[in-house]
């Protein structure tokens, strides 16, 4: 299958990022292309926009979560980027590259507000999560907020054509 194509550059993505965490990783930004709101058992795609500045030694798993009130976890995804085909030790200094998730949860327990965050681990030490660091080099934690997505507990109802 080999490596995902080079993303052309400047990157324009709905919400551009300037994060770089722990080990080499940057996220440039991050694409909602159908919104930022979350229904039962409707598909809410996300794409990540990621390059690095020089090679990484290891390999670093990603995380995507979604958390709902209470820091209720409504969605979790671990692993590797591109569809499991392109490991961190892969990445190439100044390419960027896109990274598609698509996000469904199967019940939601209230209206409200959910937070998207993500980061990464070695995938050797899945209990330690790696630094994430602001545009100005200062750490910020262990997970980066993408996104206050909205959450509606129930699908919205397709009003019938008059």
């Amino acid at each position: 299958m080999g490596l995902p194509p080079a993303v052309g550059q400047p990157v324009v993505a709905d919400r551009p990022l300037a994060a770089s965490f722990a080990g080499g990783m940057r996220l440039l930004g991050v694409d909602f292309p159908a919104g930022a709101a979350l229904e039962p058992r409707k598909q809410l795609p996300i794409t990540l926009y990621f390059t690095t500045d020089a090679p990484i030694p290891e390999d670093y798993t990603l995380f995507l979560h979604v958390a709902g009130a209470g820091d209720q976890l409504l969605y979790q995804f671990d692993g590797v980027p591109v569809d499991g085909r392109h490991p961190t030790r892969q990445w190439v200094g100044g390419q960027v590259f896109a990274d598609t998730h698509t996000i469904m949860v199967n019940e939601i327990p209230e209206d409200g507000l959910a937070t998207l965050s993500m980061g990464f681990y070695p995938i050797a030490d899945p209990g330690t999560r790696v630094e994430v660091y602001d545009p100005n080099g200062q750490p910020i934690g262990d997970r980066l907020v993408l996104a206050q997505l909205r959450l509606h507990k129930q699908a919205a109802v397709q009003a019938a054509p008059s």
